[in-house]
């Protein structure tokens, strides 16, 4: 069996031990639901992209059952799940070791105890307290992104788009076609503000839950990386509309 594999069916075999009994395969500086959650993760990721093709059909699906489970409890606002005392009393909890004992009966493991000195512990932020060491990742960067690009772009295109319409009429200059398409989204947003800003709420709103229910898995960082590039690329096109009007024409040489 090879190591990540070794460390997955561990990280299964803590899952399924009882309530009282889960606590004393972790010291006292560690939170235990916590740790049981994200060493999971971890190890379910390592493994899925090392031996996952090996796996039959029963087996992914008893994997990706337990991972549901565990993805639909997380987020910052299930503080009885991660937090409080006896939490992993927790109906949720018992669910999970159901299904973790699922899994362990799809691969054929021994419902056992894991090695108590697999790995080496140092304190940490509970779920859903504070920043942990995940505030610095690329992934939260890219989500900090979108989240100041779409109320920048707003706020740019409510505020800013129609004086700046007014400004460039005054002049009498004529539009660009990429200037005129800009001015006109600025325009139909100031119009509808008051419909269009609950919407942007609630998609920063609901991009804040969806990436605290899902921080650290792959996919999360890929989807909003490529939001941020979207945003980056959406505040930049509407800015160089509005400034492209200004812009000096171009030197003609004289022959």
């Amino acid at each position: 069996m090879k190591s990540a594999e070794q460390e997955l069916l561990w990280a299964v075999q803590a899952l399924a031990q009882p309530a009282d009994v889960q606590p004393t395969m972790f010291p006292p500086i560690v939170v235990v639901a916590d740790e049981l959650a994200l060493d999971f993760d971890h190890w379910y990721q390592v493994s899925s992209g090392q031996t996952g093709t090996s796996w039959s059909p029963v087996q992914r699906l008893a994997l990706a059952a337990l991972d549901r489970q565990l993805s639909v409890m997380s987020g910052v606002d299930s503080p009885e799940l991660w937090l409080s005392a006896g939490c992993l009393e927790h109906q949720q909890w018992s669910e999970v070791r159901r299904l973790a004992l699922g899994v362990l009966a799809a691969f054929g493991w021994p419902p056992g105890l894991p090695p108590t000195e697999r790995a080496r512990y140092v304190p940490g932020c509970p779920r859903g307290a504070e920043t942990d060491s995940r505030g610095f990742s690329p992934a939260n960067v890219c989500f900090l992104v979108w989240v100041f690009g779409i109320s920048g772009l707003y706020f740019l295109m409510v505020f800013l788009s129609p004086s700046f319409g007014l400004v460039l009429q005054d002049l009498g200059k004529g539009l660009p076609a990429q200037t005129a398409v800009a001015l006109g989204i600025g325009r139909t947003i100031a119009r509808y503000w008051a419909w269009i800003l609950p919407m942007v709420v609630l998609l920063v709103a609901g991009s804040a839950r969806l990436f605290a229910s899902r921080a650290g898995s792959a996919w999360i960082g890929w989807l909003f990386g490529c939001l941020a590039i979207a945003m980056v690329l959406a505040c930049g096109f509407f800015c160089e509309s509005l400034i492209l009007p200004l812009s000096p024409p171009p030197s003609r040489e004289l022959r």
